[in-house]
C-alpha cells in the first residue's frame, strides 16, 4: 500500500532515495494526502511525551527496515524548538514550517524527525517508507494511524503491548 501523496513518493518512484534531510514546498500534497487517507482504517493513541523514544520505535520498527520518511507540517501552535534544532543540525534553515515537507534520508533521520515533531506543539502528517501507514498527530497530543486492516492491527498490537493508551471510539475528521 502506498499513499503516494508526499514528495517521498516522487523520490521512490524514480528509484532514488534522498541522500540528506531536505525541506521542500508541499505544493498541494496536503490536500491529496487528506483525500487518500480517508479510505483507510484509523486508530488513535495519546501521544506519550514522557516516552517518545519508545513510542517512535514502536511506530517505525518494520520489516523491511525503515528507509526514509517525509512529513508535512499543517499547523504550528508554539515555537517548534525540537524541530528547529533538528533542522539546524542538518544545516537547514528553520523557517516557516507550515505547508513545507521535510524529507528524512534514512531510518535514523526518520526516527529523529518523528520524535522532534511529536515533541513540539504541531499538527502534521508523517509517511514512512517502505509505506504501510500514514500518521497524523496534533497539538492536543493525539496520534492517529491510517492503514489497511492488517497493518493497523499489527501496529496497534505492538503499541498496546508496550502500554500505550488507545483513545477509544475516536474518529479523526480530516
Amino acid at each position: 500500500m502506498t499513499f503516494g501523496a508526499l514528495p517521498l513518493a516522487v523520490f521512490l518512484s524514480a528509484g532514488v532515495s534522498p541522500t540528506a534531510m531536505q525541506l521542500l514546498d508541499a505544493n498541494g500534497d496536503l490536500q491529496r494526502l487528506r483525500r487518500s487517507v480517508a479510505a483507510f482504517d484509523q486508530r488513535t493513541f495519546r501521544t506519550p511525551l514522557d516516552r517518545l523514544p519508545t513510542f517512535v520505535d514502536c511506530l517505525l520498527t518494520s520489516d523491511p527496515p525503515l528507509a526514509c520518511a517525509s512529513a508535512i507540517v499543517e499547523q504550528v501552535v508554539f515555537t517548534a524548538k525540537h524541530l528547529d534544532a533538528l533542522l539546524t543540525s542538518h544545516h537547514l534553515v528553520p523557517e516557516c514550517h507550515v505547508g513545507r515537507t521535510i524529507v528524512a534520508a534514512d531510518g535514523a533521520e526518520s526516527s529523529a524527525l518523528l520524535e522532534a515533531l511529536l515533541a513540539d506543539w504541531l499538527d502534521f502528517f508523517f509517511e514512512p517508507s517502505p509505506p504501510g501507514f500514514v500518521l497524523f498527530a496534533d497539538h492536543d497530543e493525539y496520534t492517529t494511524l491510517f492503514a489497511g486492516v492488517g497493518t493497523l492491527r499489527r501496529r496497534v498490537g505492538v503499541l498496546k503491548q508496550k502500554g500505550f493508551v488507545e483513545v477509544s471510539n475516536y474518529v479523526r475528521q480530516l
